[in-house]
């Protein structure tokens, strides 16, 4: 992804959360009890996106008669799921750079493992 792409999402969903939370320069308002505890919450919505997308699929085996998949209801559900996952970065104000670098800086460590290379784990 590119960065300025990034950066215009963080953005947009930094305006949503100032807005909802009726704070200007949101999260910079809160205190850290109240940051923990958004976050909190906020992963607890992940949870709940998550089992959404799930209940999108077939994952249950048990069940016999398998759904044809909704790609636009999947792509929505996985949409709620980044939101909230973004949200939680703003919360701890990770800037986009620094999730910029560690997800790159993750996918070389899985690069390697996946290559075979050793000593990849800190």
């Amino acid at each position: 992804m590119d960065l300025d792409l990034l950066k215009y999402l963080f953005r947009r969903q930094r305006y949503l959360q100032e807005k909802f939370h009726k704070l200007e320069n949101y999260p910079k308002g809160m205190t850290e009890k109240e940051k923990e505890e958004t976050f909190i919450k906020t992963l607890m919505f992940i949870f709940r996106e998550t089992s959404e997308i799930l209940d999108e699929t077939n994952f249950k085996s048990h069940i016999k008669e398998h759904k044809s998949l909704d790609k636009e209801k999947i792509l929505e559900e996985m949409i709620d799921l980044f939101k909230y996952w973004v949200n939680l970065c703003i919360i701890f104000e990770y800037s986009e750079d620094e999730v910029f670098d560690m997800f790159n800086k993750k996918s070389e460590i899985v690069e390697k493992k996946l290559l075979g290379e050793a000593n990849v784990y800190r």
